[in-house]
């Protein structure tokens, strides 16, 4: 559709299609030379430094899309720098996302080495525990009623649910900013671009981890 002359599509709703770094590169090389997209939507759908880097480089020369919203893609400071480098000097995008894309983050934002180890001992612990209380509490069950056993499986799975609920909710907090910062060259980057970009209107970087000092 977007390489295809015959067709004019000016929007492109993507959200959550798992597109990739691979499926990124694959639209970066059709926007390459279509006029006619106004609106790229690839929100959420964990595109990481290569699909951004090749959406950067080739939007360079496209200067029909005037929305590209990239939030929830893991694309790091790297990738940012690539998308600041982009808009430094296409002025045809006018509104760009994003939100939760991880560009204030330098390095990994997992845990070290040691916290890994400490936190698999910690779950293989908690592991061993849950199969002894369920293999006392299967014992226990020799002894009940019927009614009791219901009400032991009632509880048991009212506590599943709201455990499954408090991760989900986790889920939703954004990436916490214990040993992250920018490299002064992102951030001398973005401050460039945006000096030289004058048309860029909406902007949005929330939850990205920057320093107060950048």
């Amino acid at each position: 559709l977007l390489r295809d002359p015959r067709y004019q599509l000016q929007e492109l709703h993507l959200e959550r299609c798992a597109v990739g770094d691979t499926g990124a590169v694959h639209l970066a090389l059709s926007l390459e030379k279509n006029q006619h997209l106004t609106l790229l939507d690839l929100r959420d759908n964990g595109i990481g430094r290569d699909g951004a880097e090749a959406l950067a480089t080739n939007l360079r020369a496209n200067f029909s899309l005037s929305a590209l919203l990239l939030d929830w893609n893991p694309i790091g400071a790297k990738g940012g720098l690539a998308i600041a480098n982009m808009i430094e000097v296409n002025d045809a995008i006018t509104s760009l996302g994003l939100a939760y894309a991880t560009i204030g983050m330098c390095r990994d934002i997992g845990p070290s080495h040691n916290e890994a180890e400490a936190k698999a001992a910690d779950d293989e612990k908690h592991a061993a525990k849950r199969k002894e209380e369920a293999r006392a509490g299967t014992m226990a069950e020799l002894t009940m009623t019927t009614e009791q056993k219901k009400e032991r499986r009632r509880r048991l799975a009212e506590q599943r649910a709201k455990a499954a609920h408090a991760r989900w909710l986790r889920s939703l907090l954004p990436p916490k900013k214990k040993n992250v910062k920018l490299d002064l060259k992102y951030a001398e980057a973005w401050s460039k671009a945006f000096k030289e970009n004058r048309r860029l209107v909406h902007l949005d970087i929330s939850f990205n981890a920057f320093d107060s000092s950048e």
